[in-house]
């Protein structure tokens, strides 16, 4: 595995937990604390990761 490809999976391992523990947070903020600056571009890697947007896949884990 690439540094690339190690950064990425691990960013998108931090969006899930914040995504969980900050509810009211929109998605767009998360993205950008975790370097993404860009809404589409994080949605687009997120959906890559996962099979979901953040949106949908915060509501689908909720507790």
């Amino acid at each position: 595995m690439d540094f690339r490809t190690l950064r990425r999976r691990l960013r998108m391992e931090d969006a899930k937990a914040m995504l969980l523990e900050f509810p009211d947070l929109p998605s767009s903020t998360i993205g950008r604390q975790l370097g993404i600056l860009d809404r589409s571009n994080f949605t687009r890697q997120f959906k890559e990761h996962t099979g979901y947007t953040p949106d949908q896949w915060r509501l689908l884990n909720k507790k």
